[in-house]
């Protein structure tokens, strides 16, 4: 397997270059290596100068210990003879990939933790203040309770005094009539007895 930045093959010496055309292709090589080492220098120069700036926090002891203990036991591997590089870095990376996915899902967990709290909040609002329109409700229904029986009150005495009425006015115009009746049978004796 070729290494992606593997360099091409050296021309053995320069006295082998027999041709112009050999020539320019060996000085393109070159200003392509040379083009690619500063580019790389400068990458390195750009994360050392990060790294002075923002320095490594120590480990705490625990994970200190687990680092040296993981890095002896890859040492003693890589003298028996039996350490997979590819498969170390493999791993390596997975492990960083899981670290990552791990603490991303942490603070989205910390995120959802913090929004499930003002939401609570907010339903703890809006549960109390349902509260107190409800005893607001229930004092209303009192009142329209009251009022009911009040109306009903009303409504039993109207009726009452219209039955007196209806038993007065009955009675009137029995009276009327009664009297009304004499009258007419007054004046027929008078008018016979003429």
């Amino acid at each position: 397997m070729e290494r992606p930045n593997a360099t091409p093959p050296v021309p053995e010496a320069v006295d082998s270059i027999d041709d112009l055309e050999t020539a320019r292709m060996a000085l393109r090589w070159a200003l392509e290596r040379i083009h690619a080492l500063e580019q790389l220098n400068g990458t390195l120069q750009e994360k050392l100068e990060a790294a002075r700036q923002d320095p490594p926090t120590p480990l705490p002891a625990g994970q200190r210990q687990r680092y040296f203990d993981t890095m002896e036991r890859y040492a003693l591997m890589a003298l028996a003879g039996k350490l997979d590089i590819e498969a170390l870095v493999k791993r390596e990376l997975e492990a960083a990939d899981l670290r990552d996915s791990a603490r991303f899902a942490l603070e989205r967990l910390r995120r959802d933790e913090a929004s499930a709290r003002l939401i609570l909040e907010k339903l703890c609002e809006w549960e109390a203040a349902a509260r107190a329109k409800l005893e607001q409700l229930h004092g209303r229904e009192s009142d329209h309770a009251r009022l009911r029986e009040e109306h009903a009150q009303l409504e039993a005495r109207l009726e009452r005094e219209r039955t007196e009425r209806a038993k007065t006015e009955t009675a009137f115009r029995e009276r009327m009539v009664g009297e009304s009746q004499a009258a007419l049978a007054k004046a027929d004796e008078i008018l016979k007895g003429d």
